[in-house]
């Protein structure tokens, strides 16, 4: 697969972080015993008002 590689699955559940200068992004991957994987995402306003709420 030309322009894919594999990653080697060491953790089934971790958290990846977007860091931009108005949102950040999260995203959890969990990886099933089956080895597929779905992801969770949630994105965040950094303005000081949106994170209080």
């Amino acid at each position: 697969m030309e322009g894919y590689f594999i990653l080697k699955i060491v953790h089934s559940i971790c958290c990846c972080i977007d860091v931009r200068k108005k949102f950040v992004v999260a995203a959890i991957p969990i990886t099933d015993s089956n080895n597929v994987t779905t992801y969770v995402k949630r994105r965040f306003s950094t303005f000081n008002s949106d994170l209080i709420n």
